[in-house]
């Protein structure tokens, strides 16, 4: 029995005729590309080498200023009496919040002595910034390199972990 033209087999619609079925295999062979793409972009990264680190002291340095002592070693207490000392030394109008104006020049002078120094920021919203925020990045820091947690960075704390050849990352003595 023959179709009647513009029909499928069935009788259920129109067939949309020979050009159709070219685009439909184009399609085909575009989605195809297109997972091939995303399946390679997912390879590994191995071929390139080892990310680039940022060059530079290991964080732990910037607590090393801490040390009152001079021991190579900086305790939880000598860490909080540095951080309000330099707290109250910031704290132009003596309101124990620190305003805009205030917060500028010390993010300013940060920026200035290091310049992948995080700002200060009001995270708690109270219009100033308190000591709390003030000492909180120092604080974790601390907190993360102690790894005993007896309140004491010793110079192998401070340095942080050694690099891949197994030697510190800078030049503090060895323990």
């Amino acid at each position: 029995m023959k179709e009647a033209p513009g029909t499928f087999r069935d009788g259920s619609g129109l067939d949309p005729g020979p050009a159709y079925w070219p685009r439909v295999s184009m399609r085909r062979v575009t989605l195809l590309a297109l997972v091939a793409c995303v399946l390679a972009g997912c390879s590994s990264w191995d071929h390139y080498g080892p990310i680039a680190v940022m060059p530079g002291p290991p964080p732990g340095l910037t607590l090393l200023k801490f040390d009152r002592n001079h021991d190579g070693k900086v305790t939880l207490a000598e860490l909080e009496a540095g951080l309000h000392a330099e707290f109250n030394a910031a704290d132009k109008d003596h309101t124990g919040c620190l305003n805009a104006a205030e917060v500028r020049e010390l993010n300013a002078k940060r920026w200035a002595a290091n310049h992948s120094a995080t700002p200060l920021i009001d995270w708690e919203h109270v219009g100033c910034l308190t000591f709390e925020e003030f000492a909180a990045e120092p604080l974790s820091l601390f907190e993360e390199l102690d790894k005993n947690g007896d309140g004491v960075l010793t110079a192998k704390e401070l340095r942080g972990r050694p690099n891949k050849q197994g030697t510190p990352s800078i030049g503090l003595p060895q323990q």
